[in-house]
Order: structure tokens, then sequence, then C-alpha cells
């Protein structure tokens, strides 16, 4: 439930989320089955990364399933090519994040539909 929490949490996905040098401001976090999320990745040396989505499952400590779209600060999808980003990404892409509990820890897997 530990690991589980570091995902659906804001002030626990904005510690660890965003990759090293860069920082995770969360706009909108609301990890229920039909809630939805809006955040960016602030990264010093690229700008800006802003993306939304919706959260299509959540299965408390098992598993989450959500949306990923690239969009502005305003939360509204735009294209790859137009916020900076590699023009062959997709429009939307599904995550999913699997949680399984091991002896003494969790293992995590997550799967992205690209």
């Amino acid at each position: 439930e530990t690991v589980f929490d570091a995902w659906v949490s804001p002030e626990l996905l904005a510690e660890w989320f965003a990759p090293p040098g860069c920082t995770l401001f969360i706009a909108r976090l609301d990890a229920r089955t039909g809630g939805g999320y809006h955040w960016c990745v602030r990264n010093p040396a690229f700008g800006d990364c802003w993306t939304t989505g919706v959260y299509t499952e959540v299965l408390r400590p098992e598993r989450l399933v959500f949306t990923s779209v690239i969009a502005d600060a305003e939360g509204f999808p735009r294209s790859a090519s137009s916020q900076g980003h590699d023009p062959d990404w997709p429009d939307e892409t599904t995550i999913r994040v699997i949680f399984k509990e091991l002896a003494g820890g969790t293992l995590v897997t997550l799967e992205q539909s690209v």
C-alpha cells in the first residue's frame, strides 16, 4: 500500500516521479476511477512537459490504469510536435502499473502503449 500511495498522493508523487534534475508540478490529481490529472515535468534544460489524463482503473493496492496525453499548461490536449516533442509520439497512450507484494517489498510492473 505504501508504494501504491506513492503513485496516487500528490505529495509523494512529486518526490520521485520526475527524472533527476527535474521537478514535478501537479496542477490536479484525482486518483480514482473516472478521475484525472494534469501535471508538468519541469526540465531546466528542455523546458516544461505538460500531460493530462484519466484514471480508467484504480484498484487499490493492485493496479492503476490511466491515459497520458501531451497537453498545454491549461490542460488542453496538444500534438507532440507543437510542444517540442518527437512528432511520432502518439496522441494518447495508456499506462498500466501493477503492484505485487513480495517478501519484504513490492514488485512494480509498468507498461505503456507506445
